[in-house]
């Protein structure tokens, strides 16, 4: 267990183990970013709420959001396969690193892919949802 109690300050630890853990992302963010400056894969942390569990302990949730440019021709390694097969291999490494790191209860991909643009460019995103237990 992790000895933090803010939100945000767990939101940036969570962020900077990413970083640590897995080189693969050219960058994480410890919110939702506005402009990832066309830079894939990136990962992305944000708040998703709390609840007391104890007097000196409390459940904390987050929504982490996996980045992968789609926007290249086929066999470009930037086009929709590629970023498939990024995120699956991301989000597996997600998964190992948050249990390895903070002992996550509840760790759990969402059901949908999505496809967003961001100036300009489209993003395949995965989000995965987390629930960590601070003391």
């Amino acid at each position: 267990m992790k000895t933090v109690v803010d939100r945000k300050a767990a939101r940036e630890a969570i962020a900077a183990s990413i970083l640590a853990g897995i080189p693969a992302f050219q960058h994480v963010y410890d919110e939702m970013p506005k402009d990832m400056l066309g830079e894939s894969p990136v990962c992305h942390v944000e708040s998703d709420g709390w609840q007391p569990v104890m007097e000196d302990a409390q459940d904390l949730f987050f929504i982490i959001g996996v980045w992968a440019r789609r926007d290249g021709v086929a066999g470009s390694g930037m086009d929709a396969a590629a970023a498939e097969d990024t995120l699956d291999t991301l989000g597996r490494a997600l998964a190992l690193l948050m249990h390895k790191e903070y002992n996550a209860e509840f760790y759990q991909k969402s059901d949908k892919d999505y496809a967003e643009i961001v100036d300009g460019i489209v993003y395949a995103l995965e989000l995965y949802y987390l629930k960590v237990q601070w003391w």
